[in-house]
């Protein structure tokens, strides 16, 4: 079971907070001062006793690198987190909803979705809907119609007055 530090909970709840009020300097060094925190306490020795402490403090060490835009890097410290609690429903989470919602990857999600989370808690309606949103946006990426493309000679100002003529199409009458 992962151990999470409440303290390090509660300060990452307040950058939320400070991010809400535009206050993003200051949630900036606070998410920096909480990386260096969680770095040197994965710095100490591992032991059986300490695996999940590790994992609690890769998951919240991700989660301060997706709030600093870097969700490439908190995917590698949430897969760190697994290593130490791979059936960790949060850190899976954290993942697959990243890759949906942040980093615009559900194809991606897919498979962590369907092989790893959902089958840890099968009824979790928010896992079930980011699975189904998931494969239409992968089949939206891959299958987008051409006619829903908007021709290049459209300009900014143009709209469409509700006829079809010589001037609003390329074919001559």
């Amino acid at each position: 079971m992962m151990k999470k530090d409440p303290q390090i909970e509660a300060d990452i709840c307040k950058i939320y907070d400070l991010l809400a009020e535009d206050q993003d300097a200051k949630a900036q060094k606070a998410i920096y001062l909480i990386i260096e925190e969680l770095k040197a306490r994965t710095q100490v020795e591992f032991t059986d006793n300490l695996f999940p402490e590790q994992s609690a403090y890769f998951l919240q060490w991700g989660r301060c690198l997706e709030l600093l835009d870097e969700p490439e890097q908190a995917l590698l410290k949430w897969e760190k987190s697994l290593n130490f609690e791979p059936q960790s429903i949060e850190t899976l989470w954290a993942m697959a909803s990243c890759l949906i919602y942040t980093m615009n990857k559900p194809e991606i999600a897919i498979p962590l979705l369907k092989d790893r989370l959902i089958p840890l808690d099968e009824h979790n309606e928010q896992f079930i809907d980011a699975l189904k949103a998931s494969e239409l946006g992968a089949m939206a990426s891959e299958d987008f119609p051409d006619f829903l493309i908007p021709p290049a000679n459209i300009g900014e100002g143009d709209k469409f007055d509700g006829t079809i003529n010589s001037e609003n199409t390329n074919s001559e009458q």
